[in-house]
């Protein structure tokens, strides 16, 4: 792919991105959505932290198949699984991030 391709396709990914995030602000104010969507909205974000976040923590990609395989020996699942149960018995962010930190350092130095 030569240097002019590339920056068309940068140039035409900038552009697409300017007109849908700029569809709201010239539209937003003759634009109302109801009540349900507004809920439904409430939830997005979360909603794309664990989609992004999920496979992370769950899967590793097997080099000889190239394929992702679920791995139970994943330090990142075991500083989740502790960072989850810290934050849902201590209720402390400070804490619950530390103790997630310490078991993934732990497991990562135990298992590899």
């Amino acid at each position: 792919m030569s240097n002019i391709e590339l920056w068309i396709i940068f140039l035409g990914m900038g552009l697409i991105t300017i007109f849908n995030r700029s569809i709201f602000l010239i539209v937003g104010s003759k634009l109302t959505l109801s009540p349900n969507i507004h809920e439904f909205l409430k939830y997005a974000p979360t909603g794309a932290m664990i989609a992004i976040i999920i496979p992370i923590i769950l899967f590793s990609k097997d080099a000889s198949l190239g394929l992702y395989q679920l791995n139970f020996q994943k330090p990142e699942m075991w500083g989740a699984i502790a960072g989850i149960l810290t934050a849902y018995f201590c209720k402390q962010m400070l804490i619950t991030i530390f103790v997630g930190m310490l078991a993934f350092l732990l497991m990562k130095s135990i298992i590899g």
